[in-house]
């Protein structure tokens, strides 16, 4: 699997693609990118900068985001199930409605993080597998 670089990305995007499952975009630069809808299913997206990216309604079943920058993103409504979020840094991204169950999380930084309405299993902060995450100001409805 080639890695598909930060300009080979925006091109397809360009290009009216939407479906990019089981693609390699390492490091990849989108910061303030609009991906809404797009399809990340399988996609390894380790080292990317995701910073202030619309990520609403997007699918990222079972995607690697690890080690990602997801400061100030918006995954409302994002289908994250099985999606790996090792090592990322979630400060005030926001996940209303997002469906999260058995998304790895370990070792993230979630400050201000919105999970309003997102769907985790037993209504806990159960993702699947947790540890070592601090959790700064986080929103989370009724979880406790």
């Amino acid at each position: 699997m080639a890695t598909i670089t930060t300009n080979e990305f925006l091109a397809r995007i360009h290009g009216g693609e939407r479906n990019f499952c089981h693609m390699d975009l390492s490091g990849v630069d989108l910061n303030g990118r609009d991906l809404r809808q797009l399809m990340f299913c399988g996609t390894i997206l380790t080292d990317a900068n995701l910073e202030q990216a619309d990520l609403r309604f997007s699918d990222l079943r079972n995607a690697d985001l690890d080690r990602v920058n997801l400061t100030d993103a918006i995954l409302s409504r994002a289908n994250l199930t099985g999606a790996s979020l090792e090592d990322t840094l979630l400060v005030r991204a926001k996940f209303r409605g997002a469906n999260l169950r058995n998304v790895l999380l370990q070792k993230a930084i979630l400050q201000d993080t919105d999970f309003w309405y997102a769907t985790m299993p037993d209504r806990t902060l159960n993702l699947g597998r947790v540890s070592y995450v601090a959790l700064i100001q986080t929103q989370y409805p009724q979880m406790f």
